[in-house]
Protein backbone atom coordinates (compact mmCIF):
# COMPACT_ATOMS: atom_id res chain seq x y z
CA UNK A 1 0.00 0.00 0.00
CA UNK A 2 1.86 3.40 -0.90
CA UNK A 3 1.59 5.72 1.62
CA UNK A 4 -0.79 8.85 1.42
CA UNK A 5 0.58 12.49 1.49
CA UNK A 6 -1.50 15.97 2.27
CA UNK A 7 -1.02 18.81 -0.05
CA UNK A 8 0.13 21.54 2.92
CA UNK A 9 0.78 24.05 -0.13
CA UNK A 10 0.69 25.39 -3.39
CA UNK A 11 3.11 27.35 -5.60
CA UNK A 12 3.01 27.73 -9.64
CA UNK A 13 4.50 24.17 -10.45
CA UNK A 14 5.12 22.87 -7.62
CA UNK A 15 3.17 21.35 -4.49
CA UNK A 16 4.54 20.67 -1.14
CA UNK A 17 3.38 17.35 0.68
CA UNK A 18 4.19 15.97 3.83
CA UNK A 19 3.20 11.81 4.87
CA UNK A 20 0.15 11.75 7.28
CA UNK A 21 1.19 9.24 9.67
CA UNK A 22 -0.71 7.19 12.33
CA UNK A 23 1.85 7.99 15.27
CA UNK A 24 1.99 11.66 14.75
CA UNK A 25 -2.24 11.76 15.20
CA UNK A 26 -2.80 13.03 11.94
CA UNK A 27 -0.02 15.69 11.94
CA UNK A 28 1.99 15.81 8.75
CA UNK A 29 5.60 14.66 8.87
CA UNK A 30 8.74 15.52 6.72
CA UNK A 31 7.73 17.90 3.87
CA UNK A 32 8.40 16.70 0.34
CA UNK A 33 8.88 19.12 -2.06
CA UNK A 34 7.16 17.73 -5.85
CA UNK A 35 6.59 19.44 -9.15
CA UNK A 36 2.85 18.68 -10.39
CA UNK A 37 3.74 17.23 -14.01
CA UNK A 38 0.74 15.88 -14.59
CA UNK A 39 -1.23 19.68 -13.72
CA UNK A 40 -3.67 17.69 -11.84
CA UNK A 41 -6.31 19.71 -9.97
CA UNK A 42 -6.02 19.77 -6.13
CA UNK A 43 -6.44 22.15 -3.56
CA UNK A 44 -4.66 22.53 -0.24
CA UNK A 45 -5.57 19.63 2.12
CA UNK A 46 -6.06 17.18 -0.43
CA UNK A 47 -5.16 13.80 -0.10
CA UNK A 48 -2.71 12.43 -2.57
CA UNK A 49 -0.20 9.66 -3.74
CA UNK A 50 3.40 10.09 -5.08
CA UNK A 51 5.80 7.86 -6.78
CA UNK A 52 8.11 7.26 -9.92
CA UNK A 53 7.17 7.63 -13.57
CA UNK A 54 6.45 4.12 -14.69
CA UNK A 55 8.33 4.00 -17.54
CA UNK A 56 11.79 5.37 -15.21
CA UNK A 57 10.50 2.09 -12.82
CA UNK A 58 10.42 0.04 -16.02
CA UNK A 59 14.23 1.13 -16.62
CA UNK A 60 15.56 0.79 -13.03
CA UNK A 61 14.32 -2.60 -13.43
CA UNK A 62 15.22 -3.42 -16.71
CA UNK A 63 18.75 -1.83 -15.94
CA UNK A 64 19.07 -3.67 -12.26
CA UNK A 65 18.02 -7.33 -13.68
CA UNK A 66 19.73 -7.09 -17.02
CA UNK A 67 22.89 -5.49 -16.56
CA UNK A 68 24.89 -7.96 -13.63
CA UNK A 69 23.54 -10.81 -15.95
CA UNK A 70 25.10 -9.23 -19.06
CA UNK A 71 28.46 -8.41 -17.00
CA UNK A 72 28.25 -12.01 -15.95
CA UNK A 73 28.45 -13.46 -19.20
CA UNK A 74 31.18 -11.01 -19.92
CA UNK A 75 33.40 -12.68 -17.46
CA UNK A 76 32.53 -15.97 -18.69
CA UNK A 77 33.82 -15.06 -22.45
CA UNK A 78 36.76 -12.71 -21.02
CA UNK A 79 38.04 -15.55 -18.52
CA UNK A 80 40.33 -17.25 -21.26
CA UNK A 81 42.23 -13.63 -21.54
CA UNK A 82 42.51 -13.39 -17.88
CA UNK A 83 43.93 -17.15 -17.12
CA UNK A 84 46.50 -16.34 -20.15
CA UNK A 85 47.40 -12.75 -18.04
CA UNK A 86 48.04 -14.68 -14.68
CA UNK A 87 48.91 -17.59 -16.73
CA UNK A 88 46.91 -20.55 -15.49
CA UNK A 89 45.06 -23.01 -17.61
CA UNK A 90 41.42 -21.91 -18.27
CA UNK A 91 39.37 -24.36 -16.57
CA UNK A 92 35.82 -24.03 -15.34
CA UNK A 93 36.55 -23.03 -12.07
CA UNK A 94 38.59 -19.48 -13.51
CA UNK A 95 35.39 -19.29 -15.65
CA UNK A 96 32.82 -19.73 -12.51
CA UNK A 97 35.41 -17.31 -10.89
CA UNK A 98 35.76 -14.16 -13.87
CA UNK A 99 31.60 -14.92 -14.13
CA UNK A 100 30.90 -14.38 -10.54
CA UNK A 101 33.11 -11.15 -9.87
CA UNK A 102 31.73 -9.46 -12.64
CA UNK A 103 28.38 -10.06 -11.41
CA UNK A 104 29.24 -8.96 -8.42
CA UNK A 105 30.85 -5.94 -9.85
CA UNK A 106 27.75 -5.03 -11.75
CA UNK A 107 25.67 -5.75 -8.91
CA UNK A 108 27.70 -3.06 -6.74
CA UNK A 109 27.14 -0.36 -9.34
CA UNK A 110 23.26 -1.12 -9.55
CA UNK A 111 23.15 -0.67 -5.68
CA UNK A 112 25.36 2.13 -5.40
CA UNK A 113 23.70 4.41 -8.42
CA UNK A 114 20.10 3.11 -7.54
CA UNK A 115 21.27 5.25 -3.61
CA UNK A 116 22.81 7.91 -5.06
CA UNK A 117 20.25 8.48 -7.90
CA UNK A 118 18.70 12.28 -6.63
CA UNK A 119 14.82 10.34 -5.63
CA UNK A 120 13.39 13.55 -4.77
CA UNK A 121 13.63 15.14 -8.16
CA UNK A 122 12.09 12.33 -9.84
CA UNK A 123 9.14 11.75 -7.47
CA UNK A 124 5.74 13.05 -8.86
CA UNK A 125 2.16 12.90 -7.87
CA UNK A 126 0.24 9.61 -9.24
CA UNK A 127 -2.57 10.11 -8.11
CA UNK A 128 -5.24 12.87 -5.95
CA UNK A 129 -7.34 10.65 -3.69
CA UNK A 130 -9.96 13.97 -2.51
Amino acid sequence: MKAIYKVIQIEEDYITVAEETPISGGRPSSEIRIKNLQNLDMHLGSHVTIGFPKKLEALYGIIGLFFPIVAAVFGLFISKYIAQIIKIEPSQIVKALCSIICFLMASTIVFFFSRKLPVKLQLQITSVLD
